[in-house]
Formats: C-alpha cells, structure tokens, sequence
C-alpha cells in the first residue's frame, strides 16, 4: 500500500509540473507572437505646426491616412505645436520640454513634420529629440538646401504656391479685370507668400493693377469691401492676423471677406474653395499629405532618406466652386481640364449611381439565371419530371445512385418511351484492388464515371448500380447513336490511358439493349439483357487477357 501511495503521489506531482512547464511555454509563445507583431508594426509620428481641427490640418492627416491606413503596420502618433496661436520662445522651450518627457521612451521609425514651425523645430532639436530617426517633411514653402548631416536624415515635399497660374487664370475667366486687390497679414506664412507674389507680379504689371492690403484690420476690410466693383477681382493670400493682433483661423477669415465682397475672390489653398471663393490653381493639404505619405512608405521599406528624392514640384490642381462660378456667369468649359468642382448639383444618375449600377446589375443577374434555368428546363423537363422524387447522388462518383436510376428506368417503360439501356463494368478492378490497393480501385472507378458525363447527351442519365457497375440510358435514340455515345466514351478512356502514369490502362465492358416502347418487358428484364451483353463482351476480353498479357494491366 505505501509503494501504491508513493506511486500516486509522484504521478501527481509529475502531472503538475507537466501542467506549469506547458502553460508558461504557451504563455511566452502568446507573448513572443504579441513582440512579433508589434516589432511588425511601424511608429510613426505626426508632428503638426498648427492646432487640431484647422482645416489645413485635417487635410493633411487625411491624405496621409489614404496611404498609410493599416494598423496593422502602421501606428500613427500625432500631436499639435498649436503655433499659429503661440509662437514665443519660452513657449517653444516648453513644447521641446514636454515632447522630450512625453516621447523619452519611445523610437520612432519614421517622423513627418508638417509645416515651416514643426520642420525648424526639428531640425533644431533632432539630436536630442529623435536622434538618428528619418524625418518626412510637408508644406515647407522656402525650402534651403540641407547640409550634408541634415540631408542623410530628410527628404520631404516642398509647398509651391501656383501664383501665376492661380493670377492667369484669374485674367483668362475675367477678362475685364483692370485692379487686383491682394489680401495677406505681416505672420510668417503672409510674408513668405508675398515673397513668392513679388517675383511673379512683374509679368502682369502692364495689364492688371495690384494693390495690396495687409496692413489693416478686419474691420477695415470688411468696411471697404462692399465698395469694390468694376473690373476688380480679389486674390486672398492668408489674414489670420490683423494689424490689431486679432486672430482669425482660415476658415473664419474666408467667410467674413467672401460674405462681404461682391466681385470674384480666387485663393491658393484647397480649404478656401468650399466657402465662397471661385477657386484658383490650389495648394492641397490632402495632396501634400498624400506625398509625403508615399516617401514615408519608400523609407519605411529599408530606403535611406538621402537616397529619397524631395518633391520640389508640389502637386498642386486647379479647384472651384460651382456655386461662385454660377455667380458670376463662369462656365464650366472654360476652366483647365482636369479640374476638380466642388459642390456641383448632382443629376439623378450621379446621385443614385451606385443604386442605379447595383439595380442593373441585379436584374442583368436575374435575366442570366432565368434564361439559364428556361434552357436547363427545356432541355431536361421530362428527366428532371421523372426524378425530382428520386434524384439522389452517388456520394463516391457523383453520379446518381442504383435507386435514381432504376426509378427513371420505370417511367420511361411505364410512358412507353423508347431507350437504350447500356450496362457496363470495369474491366479487372479487383486485380487493380488487390495489387495497388482499394483508394487505387476506388479513383479509377471514378475516372470511369468522369468519362461517362463528359460523353454523355444532356438527356442521357448514368448509374452506379454496384462496386463498378453502372447503367447508362440513352432517351429516344436507338442502337446506332447509342453506340456512337459509347464510342465517345471509349475515346475519353483512351485519352485518359494515353497520358495517365498508371500501371495499368483503363478498360470497361458494356451491353446494350433497346426498347422500343412497345415491348411487354420489365425493368429488371431489361436490365438483365444488358447485362448479359456485357458479360459475353468481359468474356470475350477475358479470352484475349488469358492470351496474351494487355499491354498495361498491372500483374499480380
């Protein structure tokens, strides 16, 4: 009894120590396969100059989303400089403080900045913020050539503002125009946008008056622009800042001037055209967002910065509203190709299209299947009568089984249709059984039923009746085309033999008999004959086997 204890007492022990060893095992395993996926997942950060919900901002993301939407192998950290809002120094030391402690644990593979403040903020402070981590910049307007330390870490997007265009196109769709009033603040974004004005404007000077205003308040601005008619169109620049250190987000910087303006206004950014501009030759925050995406991509996949040319051709597109367009007697065909128009009526097809294609494509389907079904039914009606009570399958062969075929036997006798009625068997499936093995035996009674449907008419209907027995009906023919069914047969057989590695060739025996409809005879009797016509054609290929050796046969 104590060595029974004993006994017990280490099996259960063992028992738990198995338990222990295979949960931790597959505890790791869990968290080995959790490290694995994570270290397949790249980290991203968005680094915006600007503050969450601006327009340009949303945009941005948007388009960078477009080409990197799968969390499974990208995460995207964003955060906001907010510096549209505030830009003084110790403001920027507090951003540099608090990204430090908040991103210290954390490597990145790849950092995109968006923006003149967020690039001259990490250009600053990379080696002590991500050190040795690819930066993707966006929406640089004056970019400088990088030296050489710099370069090896950044490609990006330069941001061109299409003056010349957006100014021609301005002249070509207003004719007229004799004065071009230039609405733009003294920020860091206006500045740079009148430098890039500046150089351009000379090429105008002899056919348009510019004149602009930027050092005046919204108030100002809003006093004077119901005043200006004639042949005069507005270019707004950006005005988030007046001379009165008020600030204005784009958005309600657009609506307070369109709201009072009453000749064409034309911008240069994307957000603009949805809120009362015409439009013009357009900077797109979501294009931006979208190349500097791609380039993210190209370094993600093992590209060095360096190696990864920068856009220098920013993927600007004309862009207008439908709405200001009709104001002002613009029509659609004079604008570039291409060009992109925001809040267009839709017609009742553009509306609905997706309804109108799924409808139509649901009535094409629906005529596809009912001119299949009315050819299948033609074709069949009086088979498919017959056996929708009986119609079962051979599981093995996929033919229909002894019952089914019988069952259709009997109606045709009972209406005094005429048929031929075909038994056949496989020659030497139990020599093939018993010397390769019964899954051998079994594939080639298959092989035999496959060449059975591939000859058969539509109307023609095969069974199998037994282990390789089957019964084939031929409906409303007689011997001769019956034969001509078999010889179609025998030549799938034979094509299959022809190219088959087995050791053996495939040979089957059948008899046939006809019924013509007026014989008195039973199903069974019928059967019966054909089967004895297929037992003198075994018999006479059992005569030749015992002979001579059938080139193929396997031998025992």
């Amino acid at each position: 009894m104590r060595i029974i204890a004993k006994v017990s007492v280490f099996i259960v022990v063992t028992v738990l120590i198995t338990t222990i060893v295979v949960t931790t095992s597959a505890a790791a395993n869990d968290r080995q396969a959790a490290l694995s996926f994570g270290s397949a997942q790249k980290q991203i950060l968005l680094l915006n100059s600007y503050h969450y919900g601006m327009a340009w901002v949303s945009e941005i993301e948007a388009g960078i989303r477009s080409e990197l939407d799968d969390p499974k192998r990208y995460n995207i950290n964003i955060d906001f400089m907010d510096a549209k809002r505030n830009f003084s120094p110790a403001y920027i030391q507090k951003t540099l403080e608090l990204l430090q402690e908040k991103y210290k644990d954390k490597k990145f593979d790849s950092i995109i900045v968006t923006d003149e403040d967020a690039y001259q903020f990490v250009l600053q402070y990379q080696a002590s913020l991500f050190p040795e981590t690819p930066i993707v910049f966006l929406g640089i307007n004056e970019y400088k050539e990088l030296p050489p330390d710099k370069r090896v870490w950044i490609t990006g997007v330069v941001e061109t503002i299409d003056f010349a265009n957006t100014i021609a196109l301005a002249l070509e769709l207003q004719p007229a125009t004799r004065k071009m009033i230039i609405i733009n603040d003294k920020t860091s974004t206006g500045i740079v946008n009148k430098q890039q004005l500046s150089a351009v404007l000379p090429e105008y000077k002899d056919r348009v008056q510019f004149v602009f205003w930027e050092d005046v308040s919204m108030a100002e601005i809003l006093e004077q622009l119901p005043g200006v008619t004639g042949n005069t169109v507005i270019l707004l620049l950006s005005f988030n800042k007046d001379k009165d250190n008020k600030v204005f987000t784009y958005e309600e910087s657009v609506d307070l001037i369109a709201g009072a303006a009453r000749v064409p206004i034309y911008g240069i950014w994307d957000f603009y055209v949805s809120r009362g501009i015409i439009g013009g030759r357009v900077t797109s925050g979501f294009s931006q967002g979208e190349a500097a995406a791609r380039l993210t991509k190209q370094i993600l996949a093992g590209q060095k910065p360096e190696e990864v040319p920068i856009i220098m051709d920013s993927p600007n597109r004309y862009m207008f509203n439908y709405h200001q367009l009709t104001n002002f007697n613009i029509e659609e065909t004079a604008l570039p190709p291409d060009s992109i128009v925001l809040h267009k009526p839709k017609s009742f097809y553009n509306e609905y299209k997706t309804l109108v294609w799924a409808f139509a494509g649901t009535i094409f389907f629906l005529l596809v299947i009912i001119a299949g079904l009315y050819h299948v039914m033609m074709e069949r009606r009086k088979a498919a009568d017959s056996l929708k009570m009986f119609a079962t399958v051979d599981p093995m062969t996929g033919v229909f089984n002894r019952h089914a075929g019988l069952s259709y036997l009997e109606e045709l006798v009972t209406n005094k249709q005429q048929a031929v009625i075909c038994f056949a068997d496989v020659n030497e499936l139990k020599l093939v059984n018993d010397t390769l093995g019964h899954n051998e035996g079994d594939e080639l009674i298959r092989v035999v039923a496959e060449a059975f449907l591939k000859s058969l008419r539509k109307t023609d209907l095969v069974c199998r009746v037994g282990g390789d027995e089957f019964l084939l009906i031929f409906p409303g023919i007689g011997l001769t085309e019956a034969e001509k069914v078999w010889t179609r047969i025998v030549a799938q057989l034979e094509q299959y033999n022809a190219i088959s590695n087995k050791p053996y060739k495939v040979i089957v025996s059948h008899g046939i008999t006809y019924y013509d409809g007026n014989r008195e005879i039973t199903v069974d009797e019928l059967v019966r004959e054909a089967d004895g016509a297929m037992y003198q054609e075994k018999y006479r290929f059992r005569e030749a086997l015992a002979e001579q050796a059938v080139p193929g046969m396997p031998i025992g």
